[in-house]
């Protein structure tokens, strides 16, 4: 019987769970390890895509989610006086929608096969003579695994430990976010309300 590859999975946000999801094979054995006290999602809502639900369909799990989202039909941008700047319309065989984070985090850390762990921050990484790596936890626990996945965010601390090429540089983006009724339909009309100029 051939011995199951161990693979780490640093952070157990919708990224690690994600990837955990696609390995469900018989020649890995996942940890998933999340420096947080529980695993869990914060914020509101989250906005996912036709190539991201593509790879949802591809785990099985496109029913579930769109069961608990609402589809964007269409998406308009208007001045604070109504009138249309654009107006789009998914154009794909996959919809756009948009789902709370939390449902999202839970549909997939219930379709894992993975050992959890929670209060694992990850503090230092080593590549061990024989390949496998060996990780150092901020709770002084010490484990060894065949392969690594960095998932832990913007501040990762895998890319620290195996790149490290700095803080995060701000390169000027910003976003909107705002909260909407839904549609009793669950299709959704997305309305950004942005200030004429003149209007001031």
């Amino acid at each position: 019987m051939t011995e199951k590859k161990k693979i780490a999975i640093i952070g157990g946000g919708i990224a690690g769970l994600t990837f955990a999801c696609s390995l469900k094979s018989k020649e890995y054995e996942i940890h998933i390890f999340e420096k947080k006290e529980q695993f869990g999602e914060i914020g509101a809502a989250i906005s996912v895509f036709p190539n991201a639900l593509c790879v949802m369909d591809e785990l099985g799990l496109l029913n579930t989610i769109l069961e608990s989202s609402g589809k964007f039909k269409t998406i308009y941008l208007k001045t604070d006086k109504g009138t249309i700047l654009s107006k789009s319309e998914p154009k794909s065989d996959y919809p756009v929608i948009c789902i709370h984070r939390a449902d999202l985090h839970s549909i997939l850390l219930n379709n894992i096969d993975a050992k959890l762990y929670n209060n694992y921050g990850l503090k230092d990484l080593t590549q061990l003579d024989n390949g496998q790596l060996s990780l150092t936890f901020e709770n002084d626990k010490v484990k060894v695994f065949d392969a690594v996945i960095g998932a832990d965010g913007i501040h990762s601390a895998v890319r620290k430990h195996i790149i490290n090429d700095g803080d995060p540089i701000f390169r000027g983006y910003n976003i909107w976010r705002g909260v909407v009724k839904q549609i009793l339909t669950l299709d959704m009309q997305v309305r950004l309300l942005v200030k004429d100029k003149g209007s001031e």
